[in-house]
């Protein structure tokens, strides 16, 4: 049951996490922001460095924790 749990944080986390990335990008590829352009796309690239890490890091926490109760059992 503790294994049900961990892999469906896993799995809202990159959710989350892929959504702020596909904003992201939508933002980078939209005309319309106007003078501000440059702060927009610094934003929007450092939203997708920062969720690719945040999924990384959450995939690497997924299997530490897997194999923490695998050694319980």
């Amino acid at each position: 049951m503790a294994m049900d749990n961990v892999f469906t944080k896993l799995l809202l986390r990159v959710l989350v996490a892929g959504y702020i990335i596909f904003m992201s990008v939508k933002l980078l590829t939209s005309s319309d922001t106007g003078d501000n352009q440059t702060v927009f796309t610094i934003i929007a690239i450092l939203f997708i460095f920062a969720s690719g890490a945040f999924i990384v890091y959450s995939i690497l926490d997924y299997f530490k924790k897997k194999d923490s109760n695998d050694s319980d059992n």
